[in-house]
Parts: C-alpha cells; sequence; structure tokens
C-alpha cells in the first residue's frame, strides 16, 4: 500500500527547515549590522580651548559671532553610527584649536576634537565660529612698592612712607600680551598689620593688578612665592623738658633704707632738669606725675656718713608705675651728669620732718 503523502502546507513548513533557519540567522545578523551602523545624531556639550600655536605670541581676545566674549563652552552636533556615538559621548568633553594667526576659526571642524572616533562627524558647533585676536607675548620688570600693605604702627613711631619698605627681591618680571602689559602692576593681597617694634619684617605673596591683569596670560617669571616686605619705623615720640625734684635720697622701700632708716643730704639738692621722649599724651601724663610726686628721683644710698660724695645720673632710680608706658626709656637724660652729696647722719626714728 503506497505511503501517504504530506499535506502541501506541511511541505511549506518543514520542508528545507535547515536552510529556511541559516536564512533567518542571516536575516537577523543583517538587521543588527543595519541598525547598529544606521547613522544618527546626539548633542553634547564639550569644554573648547583656543591656544596658540607660537611661543612667542598669546590669544589676546576671543569673541562669537555675536560680538561675545567666548566662554570656551560649546554644543555640538555628533552624527555617526550608534555604536560609535555612544563610544564618541564617552570620550568626548573637550576640545582644542591651534591657530597661528588671527582671524575666525570654525567650532565645526573636526580637527579640533582630537578625541573623536573615526567615523563620528561634528555636524553642528554652538557658536559656530569664534574670531580669534593674537598678540605677542612680552616680559616687563616692575618694581615691587607697598601696594595692598598697610602697616599700623602704634603710637610710638611715625606711618610709613613708600621709601621706607625694603623687598627682597626688589622687583619681579611679569609676562603676559604686549599691549596690556603696560597696564599692570604688582601688589600685595590686601594684607593690614599692626606694628609695635622700630624694625618690622613679614613674607607676603603678591598678585598682579591693574587694568586686564586678569587675562589668563599673564604670570610672574621666576619669581619666588613669598616676597619679604621689611620696614623701619621712625620714631614719632616728642622730646619734652621736666623739672624733676630730688625727694628722697634713696627709695624707701628699698632693703638698704629698712636697714638704716631715714638720712639726711646735705649739699646742692636742687630740682634736677630731665629731657624724655614720648606722645604728646604720655609727656603730659609725665608732668601730672611729677606735679602730684608720684615721679620722684631716688638717689642710691651708699655708705659715705660725714663724707662728701657724687652720684652719677646713671645710678639714679625712679618709679616704673610713676612712668607712663609710652615714654622711651632710651631717651630719658639729666642735665647734670654728676650729682654733689653728703650723707649727714642717721635720723633717730622719732624724729620727723621730711628732708629735701
Amino acid at each position: 500500500m503506497p505511503k501517504p503523502q504530506p499535506s502541501f502546507v506541511r511541505r511549506w513548513l518543514l520542508g528545507n527547515l535547515r536552510n529556511k533557519g541559516t536564512s533567518l540567522v542571516f536575516a537577523i545578523l543583517i538587521w543588527a549590522y543595519a541598525f547598529s551602523h544606521t547613522k544618527e545624531i546626539e548633542q553634547t556639550s564639550v569644554r573648547v580651548s583656543i591656544v596658540s600655536g607660537s611661543a612667542e605670541q598669546v590669544v589676546l581676545e576671543t569673541r562669537t559671532e555675536d560680538d561675545e566674549p567666548f566662554t570656551g563652552e560649546v554644543v555640538i552636533d555628533l552624527e555617526g553610527p550608534r555604536n560609535l556615538l555612544r563610544v564618541a559621548l564617552d570620550q568626548v568633553s573637550a576640545g582644542e584649536f591651534v591657530v597661528n594667526e588671527s582671524g575666525l576659526i570654525l567650532l565645526e571642524e573636526r580637527e579640533g576634537y582630537p578625541a573623536l572616533p573615526p567615523g563620528v562627524d561634528v555636524v553642528k558647533a554652538t557658536p559656530k565660529f569664534v574670531n580669534v585676536e593674537l598678540d605677542t607675548r612680552k616680559r616687563r620688570k616692575i618694581t615691587i612698592k607697598p601696594t595692598g600693605l598697610i602697616v599700623n604702627p602704634s603710637r610710638r613711631f611715625r606711618a610709613p612712607l613708600i621709601d621706607d619698605f625694603r623687598f627682597e627681591p626688589a622687583s619681579v618680571t611679569v609676562e603676559g600680551p604686549e599691549s596690556l602689559l603696560g597696564g599692570v602692576s604688582v601688589q600685595f593681597r590686601d594684607q593690614r598689620v599692626d606694628v609695635d617694634v622700630g624694625e618690622w619684617s613679614a613674607l607676603f605673596p603678591l598678585v598682579i593688578a591693574g587694568e586686564g591683569a586678569d587675562h589668563r596670560e599673564f604670570r610672574l617669571v621666576d619669581a619666588p612665592e613669598m616676597i619679604k616686605a621689611s620696614v623701619k619705623l621712625k620714631s614719632a615720640l616728642t622730646p619734652r623738658k621736666f623739672t624733676v625734684p630730688i625727694r628722697f635720697g634713696l627709695d624707701p622701700s628699698s632693703a638698704v633704707a629698712t636697714a638704716v632708716g631715714p638720712i639726711e643730704i646735705s649739699g646742692p639738692v636742687a630740682p634736677l632738669e630731665m629731657t624724655c621722649r614720648g606722645t604728646e599724651e604720655a609727656l603730659d601724663e609725665l608732668q601730672t606725675a611729677i606735679d602730684t610726686g608720684s615721679f620722684q628721683i631716688w638717689i642710691p644710698y651708699r655708705e659715705t656718713i660725714g663724707t662728701f660724695d657724687t652720684v652719677e645720673s646713671s645710678s639714679f632710680r625712679w618709679p616704673e608705675s610713676g612712668l607712663p608706658a609710652e615714654i622711651e626709656r632710651e631717651s630719658i637724660t639729666f642735665d647734670q651728669v654728676q650729682i654733689p652729696i653728703k650723707v649727714d647722719r642717721v635720723r633717730d626714728d622719732d624724729e620727723s620732718g621730711e628732708q629735701e
């Protein structure tokens, strides 16, 4: 009995199954390849820098087609196969255009984005172009002045003048665009210091200042990070002469006075002429102390009872509490270098009366 034949539908579905499977696989591969290689457009933001191609030139100015300063931010449209676009978006975040002369540069030029993989192109850039102006790179030596450095001396000193300052080094070299170089200077970052000594020094950083000083091509050449500034302050103290009476032969609170008791002094013990320097307020205060007796000259006692002796002015003593703080101690002088005295006797404790 003859074997029954499969129907047409069965033969069509199951016949030549291997060839059909192979064809299906190829069709899927062709579709996937075509899909992945279909060109698409993606947009991304990049940071673009424009640099001079010559060491002797600098980029002075860059402006967009709207005559606005170029900020470096550029939005670009990239075209390419889907798989390459994904790579490009991961790799491209910046661009750089090297220019050798002033003029327009198109930001759509592929050469400005070296990280782009082959097969991906820039089809649009916003802004579209930049007008670049180059300038000659020059150097200029600038003498340092105390601009930005404010020294506040105490009342004992005068405010310093420009010529009172000294700097190490005395000058620095600034490099930048030739057309702007003449308008810049160097100065200290705003520094305010209080000084209570005659000679002072400290280290400070310098900054470039003036019109156009914020240009990115300006820099200090071979300059130390910190500049030593020093100043010798001049005294603001004024001299004044005082008449100071000798009220005691020695310091009543001293050990010697406690041991020997009160004494009498013979000889000239007239008031002394004393000169010193200080602020006006301190000099007035000293005069008040003299008038009220809180500032006195003490003559050191030595065992010379019954004989004449001389006391050098360098041995004079006075209560420190009676001398105002803003009196210059080193300036105190007396019109008499030596004073002759005679210690007559030690007074009995029951004697009274102050001896001049």
